[in-house]
């Protein structure tokens, strides 16, 4: 998971010099994409916890 967000650290400003067209709307659109990507995945990794506690908790 912080290798995957490291690597769009890293890649989206050189994405950003070379989108010079549209470059504002293009940035905060992607900007949005990534953040809401990065909130799903730590409200899955979040849900895929409580299950396992439930599990456990059933099982004892």
């Amino acid at each position: 998971m912080a290798f995957g967000e490291v690597k769009i650290k890293e890649i989206l400003p050189k994405l950003i010099m070379k989108v010079m067209n549209n470059q504002k709307k293009w940035t905060s659109r992607y900007s949005v994409i990534i953040e809401n990507q990065s909130l799903q995945t730590k409200q899955q990794q979040t849900d895929f916890k409580i299950k396992n506690s439930f599990k456990k908790q059933i099982i004892i």
